[in-house]
């Protein structure tokens, strides 16, 4: 992917804030590259029914997370992030204000700033995927990586990066290879729950 006109620091640092955050929900071991993790079980997805509802006070933008969420604010691009984790994955919203900015840069930006920081806490040798399609109407991105390393450690990520003049959304999850079909059924949750104002 190129590197489009918003300032790439900006985007790398936000994607990096929100990766931190969800990355905090997984035990340590998940982001070492360490010795290979003890196997546990395979743990059960939570009900959409039993998620919480959130919602982005300055923006509108409402969504449901598998637990209350941290919230982490950066103040270069002005975002909120709400982080929680379910017993298979960790999910992360990110609405980030960002006027004036050019929609489809900005989807490509904010995918590879998130490629970078999941190179830094999953390894260098990831696999990696975009797909350009719409929600609601608006520009969206869904990216979707997976570390290379060997189960039961490698890690899953996959994303859907929305921009809607003057913010932008981003939905992250993460899980152990081995809850991948619970980050796939969760994070379709996540993405079902997500709404726009008109």
């Amino acid at each position: 992917m190129t590197h489009r006109s918003l300032p790439r620091r900006l985007v790398i640092h936000a994607t990096s804030v929100a990766l931190a955050a969800a990355g905090a929900l997984l035990p340590a071991r998940a982001w070492a590259a360490g010795p290979v993790m003890p196997r546990l079980p395979v743990a059960r997805t939570l009900p959409a029914a039993d998620w919480v509802d959130v919602t982005d006070d300055p923006s509108g933008i409402t969504f449901k997370l598998p637990a209350r969420p941290t919230v982490t604010r950066t103040s270069k691009p002005d975002c909120r992030m709400y982080a929680a984790a379910s017993a298979a994955t960790s999910e992360t919203v990110s609405v980030c204000d960002i006027p004036g900015t050019d929609k489809v840069d900005y989807l490509y930006s904010t995918a590879d700033g998130a490629l970078d920081a999941f190179r830094k806490k999953a390894g260098n040798d990831v696999d990696s995927g975009t797909q350009e399609t719409e929600v609601e109407g608006r520009p969206a991105l869904d990216l979707h990586a997976s570390g290379k390393n060997d189960p039961p450690q490698r890690l899953l990520f996959t994303a859907r990066y929305i921009a809607d003049d003057p913010y932008s959304v981003s939905a992250l999850s993460f899980a152990y290879a081995k809850n991948e079909k619970a980050l796939d059924q969760e994070h379709r949750q996540l993405l079902d729950s997500l709404h726009l104002p008109p």
